[in-house]
């Protein structure tokens, strides 16, 4: 019994600790959904919003570089499909190769 107490403990203690960063946890599998739906705009926006998050947290170290890793991941993703975009050739004179250069100067 005193052992499944002191388990109790340590969970309760993680998902206190999940609840509280939850905000910096969602960040990656959000950018993850903006990629899918090939909304870079979005991944951009996100990724600031990472930087922001992270310079005023109080969550810990190991947690912010674990986040951190997995956003640059996402983010060298985006580079290299935007890269992509950008060799292919184009008819579209709307200023779409704008928006890609711009959103890769971003990151």
């Amino acid at each position: 019994l005193l052992k499944r107490g002191e388990e109790e403990k340590k969970i309760r203690k993680v998902l206190e600790m999940v609840n509280q960063y939850k905000n910096i946890l969602d960040i990656p599998m959000k950018m993850k959904e903006e990629m899918a739906r090939g909304d870079f705009d979005r991944v951009v926006f996100k990724y600031k919003r990472m930087k922001i998050a992270m310079s005023s947290s109080t969550a810990p170290p190991l947690l912010i570089e674990k986040v951190k890793k997995e956003v640059q991941v996402i983010v060298d993703e985006v580079e290299k499909q935007l890269l992509t975009q950008l060799k292919e050739p184009s008819t579209d004179e709307s200023g779409v190769r704008t928006k890609e250069i711009h959103l890769l100067v971003s990151f």
